[in-house]
């Protein structure tokens, strides 16, 4: 008996090992600064979510296609998102793919963002910015498989992305008092 449920347990670890996880992507090096206010996604979504895109997701989509593909968090209304020019200002996500090394969310800011053809690892850093001068928020996206507009992961992954650098609440919000720090 001893032997079949180990026998058992082994087969099922197997079966699981096999099963696609829902999420291929890792999220890090997260940062949401003082600047930042839900306001400031609000205002963003309702001038339709501007993303610029510089380099491109491995299938070579263009901007149109990957703001396409990009769904804002459920929180904002609407959470649709449109490609803009890069370097038009305001407020705006800035997605860059295969980023070059060092790159800063100052820099994308002031749209001096450096970006390539993203390989089988793909590699996204995403910058939340108000005017040229103003970072709001920055994350890292790494994937490790095919993360292109038109996989059933780019979508969700996108939206975790973007939940990172405009969260729900500010994380310098003290308790119930709604008090920020000063910037």
């Amino acid at each position: 008996m001893k032997a079949f449920t180990i026998l058992a347990a082994a087969a099922g670890l197997s079966a699981c090992a096999t099963v696609p996880t829902s999420f291929a992507e890792t999220i890090h090096s997260t940062d949401v600064y003082l600047k930042y206010s839900f306001q400031d996604a609000s205002i963003f979504a309702a001038n339709g979510g501007p993303i610029e895109v510089y380099g491109a997701p491995q299938n070579g989509a263009s901007p149109q296609e990957v703001a396409a593909a990009i769904r804002l968090p459920s929180y904002l209304n609407p959470n649709l998102a449109k490609a803009v020019e890069p370097g038009q200002g305001g407020y705006r996500v800035a997605v860059v793919f295969a980023p070059k090394a060092g790159l800063s969310g100052e820099s994308v800011c002031k749209g001096k963002a450096k970006g390539g053809q993203a390989g089988p690892d793909t590699k996204i850093f995403a910058v939340f910015c108000r005017s040229e001068t103003a970072v709001l928020g920055e994350a890292r996206l790494e994937a490790s498989s095919s993360f292109t507009p038109g996989e059933p992961g780019f979508q969700i992954g996108m939206r975790r992305l973007l939940r990172e650098i405009m969260p729900l609440r500010s994380p310098f919000d003290q308790g119930d008092r709604g008090c920020r720090r000063s910037c």
